[in-house]
Parts: structure tokens; sequence; C-alpha cells
């Protein structure tokens, strides 16, 4: 209804049912018609995260029953040994029979991916992509490993017992990712997303376009009326602050105009649309006191654009396939271009 964001994601590690109990729902529904409905045809985006260990066709009416049109699956992969290596309670074959069940009740759903795993290579990872893909989903994220400090698996990392695959094979993976999942329909729309035409994800598009948005929750983030907020992170805290009336916010930061046209690119670039240029050395130029015209900026730029990793058209800049696979170099180097 009005005043509703559109796009409710609760994101990872919330429930997927309500704490509240039996017959709450998760959170104010914006809607009916989860199940089968409209996707994107009813204006708003409500995604819930599940694990394949704990969903239930029980969990799953529920979640319809309250307006949840979008369901993200975190599979991560369909090879046990690497399931147990990353911590997951589920099997490959949970997996698979959660994404049966997802696809005959919802029809936007999204099977998320990690790559690059100790021990992993082109073949292991390609095996995955092939039987996902035999599911047809309608969205594909494909992540590459962050060991976590403190975690057991960064332990194991540190002390040499595991490797990480060498940068050849990363990139072999990437590229196999990319070729595989394109070809086959999906629109790499952002580095790390891939989707069948009107099945991109609402809510991580807002944010790479910096929207607003409201995090609950412990640690959760916001964005709202141009300011950062930062909740605080221990839960007793948390909940004793909401049952004294108190926001539970410990962390205000109102970004600077540099941030914001740093924020804009490092965002932007991330995805198929890249960022607009019309305007952005103005904005560049008197927000930071640097003189640069957009002929200047393409100069600057030249390297990456007869290298092939950067392209320009219709007043915009994009990373192409391959400036997607050396992103983090190529962003710093627009960012210098443009003198921040």
């Amino acid at each position: 209804g009005k005043g509703h964001p559109p796009v409710s994601p609760l994101g990872k590690g919330h429930p997927p049912v309500s704490p509240l109990g039996k017959g709450h729902p998760p959170v104010s529904p914006l809607g009916k018609g989860g199940i089968k409905g409209g996707y994107n045809g009813n204006g708003y985006e409500y995604t819930i995260e599940i694990n394949p260990a704990t969903i239930t066709p029980e969990k799953i009416e529920i979640l319809g029953k309250w307006g949840v049109n979008r369901i993200s699956i975190g599979i991560q992969s369909l090879n046990d040994s690497f399931l147990s290596l990353l911590g997951r309670a589920h099997t490959a074959g949970q997996a698979e029979k959660t994404i049966d069940i997802i696809r005959e009740n919802f029809n936007s759903f999204s099977v998320d991916l990690i790559c690059a795993i100790p021990g992993q290579n082109r073949n292991d990872w390609e095996k995955t992509l092939n039987r996902v893909l035999s599911f047809s989903p309608p969205h594909i994220s494909a992540y590459e490993l962050t060991p976590e400090r403190g975690t057991p698996l960064w332990y194991e990392l540190e002390s040499g017992g595991l490797r990480m695959p060498d940068e050849e094979s990363i990139l072999e993976m990437y590229e196999i990712t990319s070729r595989k999942l394109t070809g086959e329909g999906y629109r790499h729309y952002e580095i790390s997303n891939y989707s069948m035409p009107g099945y991109e994800s609402l809510h991580n598009i807002n944010y790479w376009r910096r929207g607003e948005y409201i995090g609950l929750g412990p640690s959760a983030h916001s964005l709202i009326g141009g300011k950062r907020f930062g909740n605080v992170s221990d839960i007793l805290k948390y909940c004793e602050m909401l049952q004294d009336n108190e926001t539970p916010v410990e962390s205000v930061f109102s970004p600077s105009p540099e941030d914001v046209i740093r924020e804009t690119i490092l965002l932007g670039l991330r995805t198929a649309e890249g960022i607009g240029l019309a305007g952005m050395p103005g904005i560049v130029r008197e927000n930071t006191g640097g003189r640069i015209d957009e002929d200047a900026f393409i100069v600057k730029l030249d390297k990456h654009l007869q290298g092939g990793l950067v392209k320009i058209d219709n007043k915009r800049l994009h990373l192409t396939e391959k400036g997607f696979l050396l992103s983090n170099s190529v962003i710093v180097e627009v960012m210098r271009a443009m003198r921040l």
C-alpha cells in the first residue's frame, strides 16, 4: 500500500517464517498471490532466502499466503564434498529436491552458487552449472568464495591445510559461467548475476542504483534521505532498544559529494547498464575542484577502450564481459580518470 517500499528483501540470516508464531506474517504483507503469482506485475518484489536443509511444504505455503513472490535458494554447490567443506547443513540431493519444490510453486526464484572453493576445478564447477541449468531457474547468482575471517575454513586456509584455486582456475570458472549462461539465454546484468528477461532482482538493482532502502535487524544498514544508517550489532541491545521505543541505530554517515560519485561509479559499473556520462565530468569538476571534460576522460580510458574492457555508447560507460572479469582494477582506473 501507500508508503511501503516497492522492494522488501529480508536478506541473509532472516528466518523464512515469522518468529511471532503460527498465523503471523513474517512482515506486514504488501499483497497476495505469491505462489505462482504474477512476478513484477503487481508492482513489488518480496524475496525470501531459504535454506534447503530446513524448508518444508508447510513453510512454502506460509510464504505464498503472505505475498512472497520470489525465492532465493542458497544452494552454493551440488557437490556434497564442497557443501561439507563450506559448512552447509544440506546435501546435493536436498538442494535438488528444494529447487523442484520451489519451481512448482513460484514463478520467480534464484539459485545462489559459489565458485572458487578450495579443491574445486573447472570440471567440478561445470558439472554444478549443468545440473542447475537442467532445472531452468529464471535467475542464477554465481559468487566467488571469500573466506570470512575467524571461520573454520579461514583457519584451514591460514594453516595451509587447504588452498584456494589459483587465479587461472578462477578466471576459467568465471569464463565458463559467462559463456554457458549467456549461451542459454540468460542476461549477464551484473558481475555475479544472470537472469532470464524480466527476472532481474529488483532489490539488488535498487542497491546498485543507490536507491533508498531500509535495513531491519542487528547490524543492518539503510540508505534514507541521502544518509547511511547502521544498526547496533548486539541482538540483545537491539531488542532492548526496540522495547524502550528507541531507534536501534548506532552510526549515521552523510556521504560527501565525492563519496556519492565514487559510490555511483563503484556500484553502477558492476551492472550491464553502467553509468551515465552526461554531466558526470561537470559534477566531478564542481565537487572536487578538478578540471576534466568528457573528451579528456575518454582519452584517459583509451587503454581500456582499446583493450575491450570498457565501451561507451549512448553517453553511458559500461564494462564488457572481459571488463567484468577484471572489474576491480578497471573501476579503480575509471575513478583515477575522474580524479577521484
